[in-house]
Order: structure tokens, then C-alpha cells, then sequence
């Protein structure tokens, strides 16, 4: 059990990791387009 949860444990970081970049991805892309529709009024 404490195998596995060491090969877990990293695993998930990994996953919050990218979790929060695909969020920040998405946050980006929103600003920018909101940015855009403002400019082009």
C-alpha cells in the first residue's frame, strides 16, 4: 500500500498541475477574446 500511494502521491500532483494550466489556458483565451470584442466596438 505505501508503494502505491508513493507512486500515486506524484501522479496526482502531475495532474492538478495540469489541471490548473488547461484552467490558466482557458482564463487566457477568454481575457483575450473579451479584450478583442471590446477593441473591435
Amino acid at each position: 500500500i505505501g508503494i502505491l500511494l508513493l507512486t500515486i502521491k506524484p501522479y496526482r500532483t502531475w495532474i492538478t498541475m495540469q489541471l490548473y494550466l488547461i484552467i490558466a489556458a482557458i482564463k487566457n483565451l477568454y481575457n483575450k477574446e473579451i479584450i478583442w470584442i471590446k477593441q473591435s466596438k
